[in-house]
């Protein structure tokens, strides 16, 4: 995720092409640039080798410098307007360079370098470490050789700047320091703004006597490769029309800036100070592994409250490979308990602000709901797991030729549920199942399939299982193994390798039919999907309700 999103801001902000002057007495840090009070950053303070970019970069193992260049001549590109398009059109075929090291040095970017994007106030600042600027200037001159015009210069001081404007927002992008710099600003912004915006003046308090980032990394595990945060009671507050200086902004962009209420001001503001921040980082990343973990940091009486909500996983510890997983959880009283005490407190203190009042109405409603007496049966299962350990399917074929999978189902009342399933199949009538972890072969026709497989079944006090026979029972057992305590996860899903190699099998190939620009992109559609098959072992992504509030844990590894 991380080399994706730098490569994406990358390549957005090349469209711009840049060059400028340096000063050899500017910060090298970029976190000294940064005001401390910005509502949003990403960084890193840790330099990414360049074995490891090149790693994450080829993880889709084919030419992207070619498919940029063709993005160039689409008809859909083109029928962008005005200057804006004329300048992505020159640059999309640089951006192809962004999949290779040796690639982003040619443009004058430091593969290994440190960088930053955030907000100056509510506008972008992207500042990335420069490799050689006279490779900057090449760029900029083959950007310009393809619109066949100059791109208008701009001079702050001593330093001049690129830049590209309409009659409401202006991007500036040049080299300030030893950073490639790139922002967007209003229109009418003085000298003054622009000069603070791009760096040239330094804030009072920056990210790097602030020491925010370091706090940040030591209490989330951030190795300092790419954190972050965005702080959403801030941004709240600037986009609510409380901040002289961001409704000027909010207006030079057409915007209105709005009109709150005394009422409205104090219940957004007890609205956002229950999700104050959301903060992100890299807590591993080098040549094989990234593992990502992002937070929405929660009041701590709701984080507690919330965790309740999340029931225990059938093996939820599980860390066997599967071609495809899928994991989800809800603990249904606990949820109607937590619904029903919001709907309480609303109704205790209703909504003054006339932008909320309807907030009254539909927790009004929503009680009323959560009376229904189906959700009583309804909370019979409580977290499903699913694992497809393989799936074969010929050339041709409309159905698959072998599958290997489970699926587990964590609930309070397990002999019930096979009750039913007995009503409803005839032929599990007779099979006696026990929620004593045995497993049970299943007769053939229990669960009619358009290909033969075999099935088995096992039950626990807290859960009940089928899986097909191949399936180890040892796996199977685990799969079925109920925790004694929820661990917070309410949704996880993976992917091996092997899976983008049966999507890309499962593309068909180009028709007759078909123009030579929908095939060529169906081909290089499954090409891509074909080389993260190759690349990728797995890919792993988990939700949980924790003490700190609501987490996002994404592990990815390559082979």
């Amino acid at each position: 995720m991380t080399v994706f999103m730098r490569r994406t801001l990358l390549a957005a902000m090349m469209a711009a092409a840049l060059a400028g002057c340096s000063s050899n007495e500017a910060p090298t840090d970029p976190l000294a640039y940064i005001p401390a009070d910005s509502p949003y950053v990403m960084a890193n303070h840790t330099p990414t080798p360049k074995a490891v970019v090149q790693a994450w970069l080829a993880m889709y193992g084919v030419n992207m410098e070619e498919i940029y260049a063709d993005m160039a001549k689409d008809p859909e590109l083109k029928s962008i307007e005005g200057e804006f398009g004329e300048w992505v059109r020159a640059a999309l075929p640089e951006f192809g360079k962004m999949t290779s090291v040796s690639g982003i040095e040619e443009l004058g970017l430091k593969a290994e370098g440190r960088f930053a994007v955030y907000g100056f106030g509510l506008m972008p600042v992207y500042r990335m470490e420069l490799s050689d600027p006279k490779n900057l200037d090449a760029t900029v001159a083959r950007i310009e050789e393809r619109a066949g015009k100059k791109l208008a210069k701009r001079k702050l001081g001593d330093t001049e700047l690129w830049q590209f404007a309409n009659d409401k927002a202006v991007v500036l992008f040049g080299a300030v320091g030893n950073f490639l710099v790139v922002t967007l600003a209003p229109a009418k912004a003085d000298d003054v703004r622009l000069s603070a915006q791009v760096g040239l003046t330094l804030p009072e308090a920056s990210m790097a006597n602030g020491g925010i980032f370091a706090e940040i990394d030591q209490k989330y595990g951030y190795d300092g490769h790419f954190s972050g945060y965005i702080d959403i009671r801030g941004l709240a507050q600037r986009l609510s029309g409380r901040n002289q200086d961001d409704n000027q902004v909010i207006t030079a962009f057409g915007g209105e800036v709005p009109k709150l209420s005394d009422a409205c001001a104090g219940e957004l503001d007890v609205m956002t100070q229950k999700f104050p921040r959301m903060v992100f980082g890299s807590t591993r990343f080098d040549e094989k592994q990234m593992n990502i973990s992002s937070l929405i940091e929660v009041e701590a009486e709701l984080a507690k409250s919330m965790q309740k909500l999340a029931a225990p996983i059938p093996g939820a510890g599980s860390d066997e490979t599967m071609m495809l997983r899928f994991a989800a959880s809800v603990d249904l009283p606990e949820t109607v308990r937590f619904l029903n005490g919001i709907a309480d407190s609303i109704a205790a203190k209703p909504y003054q602000c006339e932008e909320l009042v309807d907030l009254n109405t539909s927790a009004a409603e929503m009680k009323q709901n959560l009376a229904n007496p189906g959700m009583a049966m309804a909370g019979a299962v409580s977290a499903l797991h699913f694992g497809l350990k393989s799936f074969k399917m010929e050339a041709g074929s409309e159905m698959p030729s072998a599958v290997s999978a489970f699926v587990t189902l964590g609930s309070s009342s397990p002999l019930m549920l096979w009750g039913l399933a007995q009503q409803g199949v005839p032929a599990l009538a007779q099979i006696q199942l026990a929620a004593d972890g045995k497993i049970v072969a299943l007769p053939a026709d229990a669960l009619p399939m358009p290909i033969p497989l075999e099935f088995k079944a096992v039950m626990t006090d807290k859960s009940i299982g089928v899986a097909t026979k191949d399936i180890d029972d040892a796996s199977f057992t685990a799969a079925a193994t109920v925790p004694a305590a929820a661990d917070g996860t309410i949704l996880r899903y993976g992917f091996s390798g092997d899976f983008f190699k049966l999507i890309a099998e499962q593309v068909p190939a180009p028709t007759p039919e078909m123009d030579e620009k929908a095939a060529k992109d169906a081909e290089r559609g499954r090409k891509i999907i074909q080389g993260m098959g190759e690349k990728i072992d797995h890919m792993d992504v988990r939700a949980q309700l924790t003490a700190r509030g609501i987490e996002f844990v994404q592990t990815n590894s390559l082979k």
